[in-house]
């Protein structure tokens, strides 16, 4: 059995949606959890008005959608798990695919591929097939650079015995990017489908689609992150994730930057300088983004600045571009 966990919050336009590809899918051994969260647009009376058997449905305080996937984790009997996002939807054979690949390759997370669509895109079963081969890695070196998204639970089936002791931390944001690399980090398989099966909607009011203060509970996951990589003696890993909170401070700083919040962009500028010794010392960097880095350590909107430059450049560069 699969059990199928959906957070839902304050997404009534989305749900049915949601759902309904859920309850059409070809493999029918699943229970479907609906944790609404707190929800005050009728979602949560939405998610009480269906029937199927199969779903099960619990109302939360608005604690956040890890809450919501914790209060799931702590009742469902399944021997797989798969996490779906509520305004997101799969197509009709997404669950026979990835059990289909699970059986034959033993692996203990297969993730299928995704797209982004709108949120008032109509369900159809749109799976764009592929011929070829599940890809097959551990779960370490899923933690390079590779066609596996790290930072995502949601189009991914798990067995359930990896989450026996595992949660996720609750009130905070970016819930996903602090879990699933010490999830990912000791498994022997795990099976990369080419085939599109998960819709991934892009709405500008979710929790990704602006910038918040919220969104920097990253920055203290990525300080996890590194000292995991540093017990573990994985020092790739380790260089790897220390060039990523860089780039992600500045990135922010950008944004911060743009919403005109001051004080936020000066804790971004201290948080920066504070990483930027060892982060120049590191080999992995190109020569670009290094002068940009330094640039970044007096202004650091430099860096998304010296980036779009260059991106610029290059277009004009293109055949067909403005250049030639």
């Amino acid at each position: 059995m699969v059990s199928i966990i959906v957070p839902v919050y304050n997404v009534r336009e989305y749900l049915d949606r949601c759902v309904k590809s859920i309850l059409s899918q070809t493999f029918e051994d699943f229970e479907l959890f609906l944790v609404d969260d707190g929800s005050t647009d009728g979602s949560g009376e939405l998610c009480d008005s269906y029937s199927d058997p199969r779903i099960r449905v619990f109302h939360n305080a608005n604690e956040g959608p890890s809450a919501a996937r914790n209060t799931a984790l702590d009742v469902m009997s399944g021997d797989h798990i798969m996490y779906v996002d509520s305004d997101d939807y799969i197509d009709h054979e997404c669950l026979e695919l990835l059990m289909k690949t699970a059986g034959e390759t033993g692996a203990d997370i297969v993730q299928c591929a995704n797209d982004r669509v709108s949120p008032d895109s109509p369900y159809t079963d749109s799976r764009v097939r592929s011929d070829e081969e599940p890809k097959v890695l551990t779960g370490r070196e899923c933690l390079f650079p590779s066609d596996f998204k790290a930072m995502v639970v949601w189009g991914k089936l798990y067995k359930a015995e990896i989450f026996s002791s595992l949660r996720f931390p609750v009130g905070k944001y970016n819930e996903d990017y602090a879990v699933l690399y010490r999830l990912v980090y000791p498994l022997q398989k795990v099976a990369i489908l080419k085939d599109v099966m998960y819709h991934y909607s892009v709405r500008e009011s979710s929790i990704t689609g602006s910038f918040s203060k919220k969104l920097m509970d990253q920055l203290g996951f990525m300080d996890e992150k590194l000292l995991f990589y540093r017990e573990k003696n994985e020092k790739i890993l380790y260089d790897n994730a220390l060039r990523e909170k860089a780039y992600y401070i500045l990135t922010c700083y950008h944004n911060a930057e743009k919403s005109g919040d001051a004080g936020l962009c000066r804790d971004l500028k201290k948080r920066y300088l504070e990483v930027y010794p060892e982060v120049m010392k590191l080999q992995n960097i190109s020569g670009r983004n290094r002068i940009s880095l330094f640039l970044s350590k007096f202004y650091p909107g430099a860096w998304v600045n010296m980036g779009r430059a260059a991106d610029r450049i290059r277009s004009f560069m293109r055949p067909g571009g403005k250049s030639r």
